[in-house]
């Protein structure tokens, strides 16, 4: 394995490690989860948009460097096209799936996160 791969993984398993704690202090919130399996994980949030959010969420999402998926139902697009993100039906609660740490993704998703 080459220099940059093994310092790639190294600290994708350090956010992973991350990752594993921040969900294990945020455990007692219900709209937190942590999904791990075989070397890959993600975490889903919870959360209520409303039109006028949707500009910043994207701009907030649009700066991570991670997958961020946002869905309701069988519906799922990119958090990080507007198009698709106000496309969604604002009366549901959507769920957002992201696979990386950002902590002004975590600060957004913890304002918009709904009440369990």
């Amino acid at each position: 394995m080459n220099d940059v791969r093994k310092k790639r993984h190294t600290l994708w398993k350090k956010g992973l490690y991350f990752l594993k704690i921040l969900c294990i202090i945020q455990e007692k919130s219900r709209n937190t989860r942590f999904f791990g399996k075989e070397g890959y994980c993600y975490m889903e949030r919870r959360i209520k948009l409303t039109p006028d959010e949707v500009k910043h969420f994207v701009a907030v999402t649009s700066k991570c460097d991670f997958d961020i998926d946002i869905s309701y139902n069988r519906y799922v697009v990119d958090a990080k096209s507007f198009l698709g993100v106000y496309g969604l039906d604002f009366t549901k609660v959507l769920t957002v799936h992201y696979d990386g740490y950002d902590e002004e993704l975590e600060k957004l998703l913890t304002n918009l996160a709904i009440a369990c």
